[in-house]
């Protein structure tokens, strides 16, 4: 008798043993996930009754970690309905289609009407906005942002809900320039239609032409005047230190490079300056753009050429006008001649008999 009533209690007591063990080892790997819950059941709760009190904006970033802890199709349905009573209209649209989508994917009828119903609600005082890409656009894939955030083929066509404000629609394509329009949503339930137009081909650079050559400058110094050579006089140890009229040609010829070579250099700077205005970083946007660019590589060269002369006219006269000369009855007049092109500058001095 004893034994037959110990039996069942051994026997009782080794089931329960083995269920609580089951239960310990079902429970362990679950640990973090069951922290996750707790603390999202917490944020869930918290979010709920700062929602009745009317604080939607404490309530509704404490749902929207709630959800990223552990998704439920409860949480995302207040998220929704969170952000439309804080007035966040376009976010709580998505929200809420994502709601209503996975209530419908649940077998949740009732958080699918309440979806419904919201939904309801906020597309009588949402503004829509529907934007269609023009067939002619591009050859190239169009690409379409708004407010800098890229629309997908799906959501072109379709009606896009817009916080009230000005917004900015861009199109884009490959070698193409990119069109822009702003854009004002009135805060009143409506839709506004918009085409994207054919955007325009980019005007490519084309090979730069050779700069025709400058033209040439003779420097012929009127004769000295046979009275500044007396006025000067003899020199007892045999040289004449007088400005002779290679002096003057070399200065003269200076003067006059270095001008010209400053009207350039201005000149291709005003010129460069005027085809930047045309210029977005990458491509021409006005054919006025290469033209004003070629003219002012042609003029930076005449003056990198200009100013290189006029140096070398400078350092021949202070070369003439160190050199003693031997004095002479009757000085034959001197020729210099400067000639100045994009493939080089020419120096030289000739003297006629």
């Amino acid at each position: 008798m004893i034994a037959s009533n110990e039996r069942p209690r051994l026997r009782s007591r080794r089931t329960a043993l083995a269920a609580a063990l089951l239960t310990t080892l079902c429970l362990r790997p679950a640990s973090a996930d069951g922290q996750n819950s707790e603390r999202a059941q917490q944020l869930f709760d918290e979010a709920r009754a700062l929602m009745k009190d009317g604080h939607y904006a404490e309530a509704c970033p404490k749902l929207a970690e709630s959800q990223k802890l552990d998704p439920g199709g409860g949480t995302i349905l207040n998220l929704g309905i969170c952000l439309r009573q804080q007035g966040r209209n376009v976010e709580a649209w998505t929200i809420l289609n994502q709601a209503l989508a996975q209530a419908r994917g649940d077998g949740r009828a009732d958080r699918a009407r309440t979806a419904e119903k919201q939904l309801a609600t906020l597309g009588s005082v949402l503004s829509r906005l529907v934007l269609r890409v023009s067939p002619s656009a591009s050859s190239e894939p169009v690409t379409v942002t708004i407010d800098d955030q890229p629309l997908t083929a799906e959501q072109l066509g379709s009606p896009l809900p817009l916080d009230p404000g000005t917004h900015e629609v861009r199109a884009s394509a490959a070698h193409h320039q990119s069109w822009s329009v702003q854009l004002t949503i009135e805060p009143t339930a409506g839709e506004q239609q918009l085409t994207i137009p054919p955007l325009q081909a980019e005007t490519r650079a084309e090979a730069m032409p050779e700069p025709a050559p400058l033209p040439s400058a003779a420097v012929s110094p009127a004769p000295i005047a046979a009275a500044a050579s007396s006025a000067a006089g003899p020199r007892t140890d045999g040289t004449d230190h007088a400005l002779r009229p290679e002096v003057y040609a070399a200065f003269g010829a200076a003067a006059v490079a270095l001008g010209v070579g400053t009207y350039f250099g201005v000149r291709s700077l005003a010129l460069k300056n005027e085809s930047n205005r045309h210029w977005d970083g990458q491509y021409c946007t006005d054919p006025s753009c290469v033209d004003d660019w070629n003219k002012a590589q042609t003029s930076a060269s005449a003056c990198n050429i200009s100013i290189g002369v006029g140096l070398l006219a400078l350092g021949v006269g202070t070369y003439f006008l160190l050199q003693p000369s031997q004095p002479q009855t009757a000085r034959a007049p001197t020729r210099l001649q400067v000639r100045a092109s994009q493939a080089g500058a020419f120096f030289s001095s000739t003297t006629e008999f």
